[in-house]
Formats: structure tokens, sequence, C-alpha cells
């Protein structure tokens, strides 16, 4: 995925650096992105800048100018995501479950993410927590229905198994939902 990853991309590449153990080069990317990359993104780059530098003040800070400033949040769920993800990260249960909240309302689906990201595992034992992952699941799942009973899967030419053991998705190559048909 980093290969893929624009020079604007740093919403992905910074926290996806930083998972694989590249901190300091996740650190130079963002201050990178913070001097030469849109303005409208330079305080997601400082955000993670200061959390990786050990600053939770400044981190804080920067994801409120983030969320305050640019209106990607407002269309993209995922952005929610990834400040849900640092919040809880910084032990800012309330404030990382709100925003939860918001992005399952605005669209965020993956299930599997709110299962299992690591940085979530402090929100886990919250109750409201598992009932914004149960939304999130059956939300998702009311997704794949629509996808399937619109021939989404013959549409993009991949094979979706239709089993559904328990909870979550189940698919024939192994948890991926989506297998290329052979």
């Amino acid at each position: 995925m980093l290969e893929h990853c624009g020079s604007i991309d740093g919403e992905v590449r910074i926290p996806s650096l930083a998972a694989l153990g590249r901190e300091q080069e996740a650190i130079e990317q963002a201050r990178e992105l913070e001097k030469t990359g849109p303005k409208l993104l330079s305080p997601w780059s400082a955000m993670w800048r200061a959390y990786l530098e050990g600053d939770r003040g400044k981190s804080l800070e920067a994801l409120d100018q983030a969320l305050g400033s640019i209106p990607i949040h407002t269309t993209d769920p995922e952005c929610f995501f990834s400040a849900v993800c640092l919040l809880a990260r910084l032990n800012e249960t309330e404030r990382a479950l709100e925003l939860l909240s918001f992005a399952v309302d605005q669209g965020y689906r993956c299930h599997y993410a709110l299962s299992c990201h690591p940085w979530l595992d402090s929100l886990r034992s919250h109750p409201r927590f598992e009932e914004l992952a149960n939304r999130a699941e059956v939300l998702g799942l009311h997704a794949r229905t629509v996808f399937l009973d619109n021939e989404g899967d013959r549409l993009l030419g991949v094979m979706v198994d239709n089993k559904l053991p328990g909870r979550g998705v189940h698919a024939s190559n192994g948890g991926d939902e989506l297998a290329r048909r052979s």
C-alpha cells in the first residue's frame, strides 16, 4: 500500500509507517507534508508528527484544527475513524466515542477494523463502543446485501461468498470479502 501512496496521502502514509515501526520516517514525512503539502491537510500532518514526537497537547490541538478546518471530514468517515484511533490512543475516551458515533452515522461500516484495530482496545469494554460496533456491522451487512442484490459483484467481476456464519462476513479465500473469479 505504501508504494502506491501519493505525495498528499499523508493521512494514510504517516500512520501506516508508524504502525510498521518506521516512526522516524513517519515524522520526516509529516514534516515534509506540513511544508509542501496542501494547506488544508497540514493540520493532519502536524497532528501525527506531534503524536509521534510524544507531544500529546500539540497533537490534540492539531487534531482540533484539522477537524475544524477541512471539509473532507464531513464527507469521509474514514477520516473520522483515523481521529477516533488517535483519540483512543491518547485516552480521550468520550471524545473518541463521540467521533465514532458521527463516523458510523456518516457511513463508516468497517466492523473488522472496529473489532481488530489495536488502538481501539481501550474503548472495547465501553458499552457505547459495543453498540456502535454492532450498528456498524449491521449497516455493513445491509450495504453488502444491497451490493449483491444489485449485482455489484458481477459489475466488478468478483465472486462473493454468500455464507455469513455467525457474526461478520465470510469469504471463500480465507477472510477477504471479495475474491477474484477463477
